[in-house]
Order: C-alpha cells, then sequence, then structure tokens
C-alpha cells in the first residue's frame, strides 16, 4: 500500500500531489483499502475500489471536485451523489446544480446508459418510468437493480444515484463497466 507521497506520477501531477491536503487524502485512502482488506481477509487489490470509495465518502471525503449547491455535505444522499459523479455517470442537471429531487429525465438517463453500455440507445420517451429504469439497467449492465417497482412516483435523480450508488459498492458496475477486473477473494490474506 502507498501512502503520502510514495505514489508514482509524471513532474506535472506533482505540482498537486506534493501539498500536504493531497498527501493527506492517498494516507487516508491507503488506510480505508488496508483497513477493509484486513476486515474481509482480502488482499487490497481484491477490494472493489467502490467499496473503498464508499468508506471514504462516508468519513466525509470528497472524491469529486463537482460541488452542486443544492446537495450539500450534510444531506443523506451526499455519498451516493459523489459516487456517481466521479465515475461519471451522473452529472449537474441544471447549471451546476444537481436537481436531487426532480424526476430523472429520458437525457440523464441516457447519460447514464452511455457510461454503462455505450450504444445502447433509448426508445423515445417522454418519462422514464420504474420499470423501464430497472429494465434498461439491467439491459445495459446484465445485473439486476435493486428498483422500488411498488412505488407510484417517478424515478428521482436522488433515487438513481443511490441504486447506481449501490451497484458500483457491490462492484457489480464496475465490473460492467471494467473499471477494474473482478477479482476472486482468497480464502485468507497472502502476504507477499
Amino acid at each position: 500500500m502507498v501512502a503520502e507521497k510514495n505514489i508514482s506520477e509524471s513532474r506535472l501531477v506533482n505540482g498537486a500531489t506534493r501539498l500536504q491536503p493531497i498527501a493527506m487524502l492517498v494516507g487516508q485512502a491507503s488506510g480505508a483499502a488496508a483497513a477493509l482488506a484486513a476486515l474481509q481477509g482480502i488482499q487490497p487489490r481484491s477490494l472493489a475500489p467502490g467499496a473503498v470509495q464508499r468508506v471514504l465518502v462516508d468519513a466525509g471525503s470528497r472524491l469529486t471536485n463537482l460541488d452542486y449547491p443544492d446537495v450539500p455535505k450534510m444531506v443523506r444522499f451526499w455519498t451516493d451523489i459523489q459516487l456517481v459523479s466521479v465515475h461519471g455517470l451522473m452529472s449537474a442537471a441544471q447549471g451546476s446544480a444537481f436537481l436531487p429531487y426532480a424526476a430523472l429525465t429520458p437525457q440523464a438517463f441516457q447519460q447514464i446508459l452511455d457510461g454503462l453500455s455505450p450504444g445502447l440507445r433509448l426508445p423515445e420517451m417522454s418519462a422514464v418510468s420504474r420499470e423501464d429504469f430497472q429494465k434498461y439497467l439491467r439491459k445495459a449492465t446484465g445485473i439486476d437493480p435493486e428498483v422500488d417497482l411498488a412505488k407510484k412516483a417517478s424515478v428521482s435523480r436522488t433515487e438513481a444515484a443511490g441504486v447506481l450508488a449501490r451497484m458500483l459498492v457491490r462492484q457489480d458496475l464496475g465490473h460492467a463497466m471494467q473499471f477494474w477486473p473482478a477479482a476472486a477473494p482468497s480464502s485468507k490474506p497472502k502476504h507477499d
């Protein structure tokens, strides 16, 4: 595990990472990964990055430089929005606002699908139904997303972020998006 300033980087990147706040965040990420690996009895390289990212945002670390004025850090869904933003699955809806309570538009859903499965196109629709949300996420990833089909209201942007964040943490989306290779965890830690 690397920490502090023991990371490989270009001279250009070193201009930012040499600063203490960045070095501290690298250390925090290393510590979170080491703790999760120890708790699960696996090598750190076998961890789902989404799980490490969830631990970091749950501790209050920002993963993205996007700052949505309508999603303050103290709201419960801030962590989900951080996770989907850092993976480029969702972004601002209007100007710099995320519009967390607005219904997920077909255009925003298409952005999500473009990140998951380039080439998958939504049919012409005026709104995204819960059934369509589940159906097209399943088509894009091959995974059955946890969508509450009993609710009558449209899928909100916050709810969409929550579903996607849970999938990222479970590593399902990471595997589907090929951000990292799926690794089979060993039964006990091996020391190199």
